[in-house]
């Protein structure tokens, strides 16, 4: 991942969601997606868009004025919700230096 700083916004944080076995799984039929943050008492649980059509398991989000207001080492995953089943991903850890 990319070199990330308290307050910074703009940034795109992009997620290929697969299996357990490494193989994309197809997300477009998820009613629901987002992409989780958490950093020691910061959490954060953010509507994620595709990439493209979903079926490539790609997720994204764009921070937002706020978003990382913290610095120290984050997770991020992702969240989505078929069939009324929500899952989730494994986590994957990021960076957020002071200013």
């Amino acid at each position: 991942m990319a070199d990330y700083r308290v307050n910074d916004y703009g940034d795109i944080f992009e997620l290929t969601v697969k299996d357990s076995g490494g193989s994309v799984l197809d997300l477009s039929g998820a009613t629901t997606q987002e992409l989780r943050f958490r950093c020691s008492n910061v959490s954060l649980e953010k509507t994620s868009s595709f990439t493209t059509d979903g079926t490539d398991g790609k997720v994204r989000y764009t921070t937002a004025t706020g978003d990382l207001s913290r610095a120290g080492s984050w997770e991020i995953w992702a969240y989505w919700v078929t069939s009324s089943t929500g899952k989730e991903s494994t986590t994957a850890q990021f960076t957020v230096e002071e200013n």
